[in-house]
């Protein structure tokens, strides 16, 4: 069917030190936060532990640290978190720049191709009810302007054309879970009815490398749309729960991450054309993102217990676990990879302190 209409992954939220227990007003439990006192960088007193092949290094960070992205270039990745966007120069993994116009919190980011523009769910400080989408210049740290989404509507997750000319927003507050279109030169919007009313607040987008098909993954459905025509097709029912989810660097298969069964953790191995499940890769712990390297040779799958897997595409095993130090306490903990597969930065959420744990390939 045609689900396009011509109208105009709950949130990343982190606690810092638990209260008493909250609903949020997307109807996903979370614990209430206690403000910082001051914006100070905290380490966590904790050592990463580096693996075989590769060494890690702690990036002590203002508290609350979101999402992470990465340039297109590889120089630079993008850190989000309540008090601004922080900059990191991947080659020495040290914080070069804040950019203090835009307050992402734990709202998901957004690179373009070219690099001259980054997309940012906006969450200021303690406020889950924001409603804005910010777009920046990367280089020069200004806010270039908003995208307006409407009254009550709450973006949840972003994901970015290959072209850099359509921004997909994946929305509530109008009802269930709805996709917006955005044209990103013009703001003009149109909407995705998914024709699901179940489908859960905490859905991810991912984009096909040719632009062709937007991938939505939310609860146990990974949905499909031809972004040309707006047809819809379901790829039937997959690994629910925690929702992540990447697409290969040639488009052949989807990578979904939640619970597989009642006790197992796992990523599922989705075959784009078929839409079934060509292989499950078991995890010990539950992933909160993946990020997938440029040549699609590696995917790297980020658990709430800290670790890292690097997971081989080619034959969907483990090749190895890359440790964080200690326990983390996170939600969908950001994820991002340079270029070339060599550097990965991890967000790391805890109750004491946030950090960045950077890994260089050794």
């Amino acid at each position: 069917m045609n689900i396009f209409t011509n109208k105009t992954l709950p949130l990343r939220l982190m606690a810092a030190a638990v209260a008493a227990s909250a609903v949020s007003s997307i109807g996903v439990g979370v614990a209430a936060a206690a403000e910082p006192d001051e914006r100070t960088r905290v380490s966590s007193g904790l050592t990463p532990v580096s693996s075989s092949g590769w060494k890690s290094t702690e990036i002590p960070f203002f508290q609350f640290a979101g999402d992470v992205a990465m340039s297109s270039d590889g120089e630079r990745a993008f850190v989000g978190h309540w008090y601004g966007l922080d900059i990191v120069d991947t080659a020495s993994s040290k914080v070069v720049d804040t950019f203090d116009s835009v307050k992402p919190g734990s709202g998901q980011l957004a690179v373009s191709s070219d690099g001259k523009k980054l997309y940012s769910i906006q969450q200021p400080e303690y406020d889950v009810a924001a409603s804005e989408i910010a777009v920046i210049d990367p280089m020069a740290g200004t806010r270039m302007g908003d995208i307006p989404l409407g009254a009550g509507v709450r973006p949840i997750s972003i994901a970015l054309s290959p072209d850099g000319s359509k921004l997909y927003v994946a929305t509530r507050g109008e009802g269930p879970t709805k996709i917006k279109v955005v044209n990103t030169a013009t703001n003009e919007i149109r909407n995705i009815d998914l024709g699901n009313p179940n489908m859960p607040a905490g859905c991810d987008l991912s984009i096909s490398p040719d632009g062709s098909r937007l991938y939505i993954h939310g609860g146990s459905e990974v949905l499909a749309v031809d972004t040309s025509s707006g047809d819809l097709h379901t790829m039937g029912t997959v690994a629910s729960a925690r929702a992540s989810i990447k697409t290969s660097a040639d488009g052949s298969y989807v990578y979904v991450s939640g619970n597989v069964g009642d006790t197992s953790y796992g990523v599922q191995v989705i075959a784009a054309d078929s839409g079934k499940v060509a292989a499950t890769i078991d995890t010990p712990a539950t992933v909160s993102d993946m990020a997938m390297s440029a040549d699609g040779k590696t995917l790297f799958a980020t658990m709430d217990n800290g670790a890292v897997l690097e997971i081989d595409t080619n034959n969907h095993s483990v090749r190895d676990t890359l440790e964080t130090g200690g326990n983390a306490v996170r939600s969908r903990a950001g994820t991002a990879v340079t270029p070339d597969g060599n550097r990965l930065f991890v967000a790391n959420s805890r109750l004491e302190s946030d950090m960045v744990t950077s890994f260089a390939r050794t």
